[in-house]
């Protein structure tokens, strides 16, 4: 029997400011086994993608109702005006997923009510009882100073370095790359026709320390290092 869940188109629609809607639409898949939402196209590249992790894998997410602004009253969010959304995702009953990010923090914002796509809105959260008080209610305080942050930037430390090594080893040899293959995609290809001509083994060890930690997160690591955002 499979999970009814849903998929997102691999195009979006553009706003004005920039950002990315996309329209999900109903498919027959099983995207919680993944840790995610929803399905996304896989030839997307992560810096392109709507990626939105469940709740299972402890993701911050935060409901709210949001409503046209009385005349005079201050408003809670301007999509358009905040550098920290570069996705939002609209449901088939029309529900909205404001996904915010920058370089340190991550935070989901689901919205019903009117659509926050038209311009300024008011907000009045939601809380699903006493237990998930503490985690809303951390979630709520630090929203305020994501709003006014800037879109997430790409790290690229050692750690990342390696993360981003490890999956592509994966990728090349699942679709059946040579080490030599992966190499020149990693290191580029003068220096890894060089490395194995070579007695150096260096880069050899290296591809193969890769694809080992690569297997390591297809098997389930992928989602410890989510829960450590």
């Amino acid at each position: 029997m499979s999970v009814h869940t849903r998929m997102l188109p691999s195009h979006p629609h553009f706003m004005s400011s920039g950002q990315k809607i996309w329209f999900e639409r109903p498919y027959s898949m099983a995207a919680p086994k993944w840790g995610l939402s929803r399905l996304i196209d896989p030839a997307l590249l992560a810096s392109d993608a709507p990626i939105d992790w469940s709740e299972d894998l402890g993701a911050a997410k935060i409901d709210a109702v949001a409503r046209d602004p009385n005349k005079g009253e201050l408003t809670d969010v301007h999509l358009t005006e905040l550098q920290c959304v570069r996705h939002i995702v609209v449901s088939p009953n029309g529900d909205e997923t404001v996904l915010i990010a920058t370089s340190d923090k991550a935070l989901t914002l689901r919205l019903r009510g009117t659509t926050a796509l038209r311009g300024p809105v008011c907000l009045t959260f939601q809380i699903a009882g006493l237990r998930a008080l503490p985690d809303a209610g951390r979630s709520i305080l630090s929203l305020p100073d994501l709003l006014v942050g800037r879109s997430r930037k790409f790290d690229r430390s050692r750690r990342r370095l390696l993360l981003r090594e490890a999956v592509i080893a994966l990728d090349g040899r699942t679709a059946g790359a040579t080490y030599q293959e992966v190499a020149e995609v990693i290191a580029g290809t003068e220096c890894a026709r060089a490395a194995w001509k070579s007695s150096n083994h260096s880069l050899k060890d290296r591809m193969r320390r890769a694809l080992k930690a690569g297997v390591v997160l297809r098997n389930g690591r992928y989602r410890a290092l989510i829960e450590q955002k």
